[in-house]
């Protein structure tokens, strides 16, 4: 106990330190931007990540029979809290959701549907076939809290809407009632009723396709290369 403490003091000490030699402080998100000034006391730019929008926008022709489905689009580990949307979508037996990704939880997270008609995994996907996927989609579900997410920008690209977590970056990145909607509790709680106001107006061509392509282009790559130079040869 008294050398973890002393190593674990140590070792602050030392990131403090660290955290003090940059001239420029680079993040990816105004969450982090708080986050760094909270714990080191530096100031810090916002660079969004580069993200290939384009990839995304291009229309990508295959055939896909059936029911429309909403999708999740994640590594399947326990942080992404894909049990939330997994337990909700199995009470909404009439509306499929595709899950995309393979990890650790996912054997975990299939016990979760055995009973469950309406959610499939695919494993992972990737090029056109996981274009294609996104494109016949009915837009993603993302349950889960990041500093930063690559894939709801890469689904808003294909003119897809969002149903998230009000939580993180992405109440940064909003462009609400227009491209994405929210439900407020991590657990749940009231996932299923926004979900199904989200879902009605959805079915009903509320979301802008353009609006949607418009926000998601914020974040290409183009718009990153040319912050980080601006950085680098300041005018």
């Amino acid at each position: 106990g008294y050398f973890f403490g002393t190593y674990l003091k140590k070792l602050r000490q030392w990131d403090y330190i660290a955290s003090r030699r940059p001239d420029v402080v680079l993040v990816n998100s105004n969450t982090t931007q708080s986050r760094i000034w909270k714990y080191y006391r530096r100031e810090s730019q916002v660079i969004f990540p580069p993200i290939n929008t384009k990839r995304f926008q291009k229309t990508v022709w295959v055939s896909r029979e059936g029911k429309k489905y909403y999708i999740i689009l994640s590594a399947l580990t326990e942080f992404k809290r894909l049990d939330v949307a997994i337990k909700n979508f199995s009470e909404l037996s009439d509306i499929p959701l595709v899950i995309i990704g393979e990890w650790s939880q996912r054997k975990e997270l299939e016990s979760l549907v055995d009973w469950s008609k309406n959610i499939m995994f695919t494993g992972a996907k990737y090029g056109d076939e996981l274009v294609s996927l996104v494109q016949h989609s009915l837009g993603l579900i993302f349950p889960g809290e990041e500093d930063f997410g690559i894939v709801p920008i890469e689904v808003m690209a294909a003119w897809k809407p969002v149903f998230a977590l009000r939580k993180g970056w992405l109440t940064e990145t909003i462009l609400e009632w227009i491209s994405w909607e929210f439900f407020d509790d991590p657990g749940g709680k009231d996932f299923q009723e926004k979900f199904i106001a989200f879902h009605t107006k959805n079915i009903s061509n509320k979301y802008s396709q353009e609006a949607c392509q418009k926000q998601a282009s914020l974040y290409d790559k183009d718009v990153f290369r040319k912050k980080i130079l601006e950085q680098v040869f300041p005018s």
